[in-house]
């Protein structure tokens, strides 16, 4: 998944063949994906509510959010 996305990312933004952004931020992206699935069936197993669960994978995101740089969230932003 990361490798086609990193791909679809080189191709969306012009990047040289040798620009290694495109792979980071589709490594990061993998990332919380990953984190994202996990803390859901973690509180799933662990009898967790459906609202409860929503509540606290926002606030994951937010975390997440604030760890990641302008660049990496501003990255390959499509226009309106």
């Amino acid at each position: 998944m990361t490798d086609a996305l990193a791909t679809v990312l080189a191709e969306e933004t012009g990047a040289s063949p040798d620009d290694q952004l495109p792979r980071l931020v589709a490594g990061q992206i993998g990332w919380f994906h990953s984190l994202v699935y996990a803390e859901i069936g973690r509180r799933i197993v662990a009898g967790g509510k459906p609202d409860a669960i929503a509540e606290a994978v926002l606030q994951l995101l937010g975390l997440v959010e604030e760890l990641l740089s302008e660049q990496a969230l501003g990255y390959a932003v499509r226009g309106r």
